[in-house]
């Protein structure tokens, strides 16, 4: 979708001047001036959802039940053999799709921390196929039911991450109620995608073509500069709303692998959740939370003798739980 990539790019210079020059606060300062949780609700769990405190570890599970759009499908030319848009959807019977995944952040102090993401992308579903494809120089025979069986699809991202509250706060003060309270969290990092596709564990039944009728999409990946924002509100007693924003993009860069000449890889993708934390001090720390999602990723690799394309435009409901450890 080319709004998507646009905002993930122009989210990029602002969001590093945010982390490279909002200016530096002493952890006193962090922890009196964090938002704090109405009094019918200020406990511990609370306090450090806000404002961490040195050597804490947030984890997080969740899952995002995705519905993918009609325009996303995957494709692989081989040499001068083009191949067949195969729509997640329509073709491949991919009209929902699981995607678990797992963050954790450690904070160095109140104000500095580490993450890690993992993301897994659980494809399920099939098609019959009632015309001939061609998938990676393979015309693959119809009068079979195909489906991305065998195919292993997963992200994995390190990012820095800057609390700025502090630095924040005292510059929205004149702006409207809502735009005020916020607790900001600008991030760098980078991502890498890992997608090995195949149709039918790599084996279905051909009309010509010997090769395996798969797409090892990482074999040409890198990693990519990424950035992101979080921020997160109090709206009433017991009930917090998170806005996330994550997203990249590069155009045509040497991959540093060769097949049929330079492979030139072009990336993009953005991602934005909004979720409502329940907090309640007989939850025992636990933060369990619903939302919704919207999450969009483009992989293109071309050279003389490949050229492939991978795009996944999705959105649907999330769920999960949050919960803080301190060492």
């Amino acid at each position: 979708m080319p709004w998507s990539n646009c905002i993930a790019c122009a989210l990029l210079p602002a969001l590093w001047v945010l982390i490279v020059f909002a200016p530096a606060s002493r952890a006193a300062d962090s922890t009196a001036t964090a938002l704090q949780a109405p009094a019918a609700t200020a406990n511990s769990s609370s306090d450090d959802f806000y404002a961490p405190h040195r050597h804490q570890l947030d984890f997080e599970l969740s899952d995002f039940a995705a519905f993918p759009t009609d325009n996303s499908l995957i494709r692989r030319r081989e040499a001068s053999i083009a191949g067949s848009a195969l729509h997640w959807g329509p073709d491949l019977g991919v009209t929902s799709y699981q995607q678990p995944g797992l963050n954790g952040t450690f904070w160095f102090d109140e104000l500095n921390a580490l993450q890690f993401q993992f993301r897994y992308f659980a494809l399920y579903g099939s098609s019959f196929l009632g015309t001939p494809v061609t998938f990676n120089g393979d015309v693959i025979a119809p009068g079979q039911h195909i489906s991305p069986s065998g195919t292993t699809w997963f992200t994995v991202g390190l990012f820095y991450e800057r609390r700025i509250t502090p630095w924040l706060e005292r510059r929205v003060v004149n702006l409207p109620q809502f735009l005020q309270g916020w607790d900001v969290r600008p991030k760098i990092g980078l991502e890498f995608v890992y997608l090995d596709f195949q149709i039918n564990n790599g084996h279905p039944a051909l009309i010509s073509g010997n090769l395996d009728v798969r797409g090892r999409w990482h074999d040409q990946e890198l990693p990519i500069p990424t950035i992101g924002v979080e921020g997160r509100r109090w709206l009433r007693n017991n009930l917090l709303l998170e806005g996330t924003l994550q997203g990249n993009w590069i155009n045509k860069w040497n991959s540093l692998r060769n097949q049929g000449g330079t492979v030139y890889l072009s990336q993009s993708s953005f991602e934005t959740h909004w979720r409502l934390y329940y907090i309640d001090q007989h939850l025992m720390g636990l933060r369990p939370f619903l939302g919704f999602a919207y999450y969009f990723y483009k992989q293109a690799e071309t050279s003389r003798e490949i050229g492939n394309l991978a795009r996944m435009q999705a959105f649907g409901p999330e769920f999960g739980l949050n919960y803080s450890f301190r060492f």
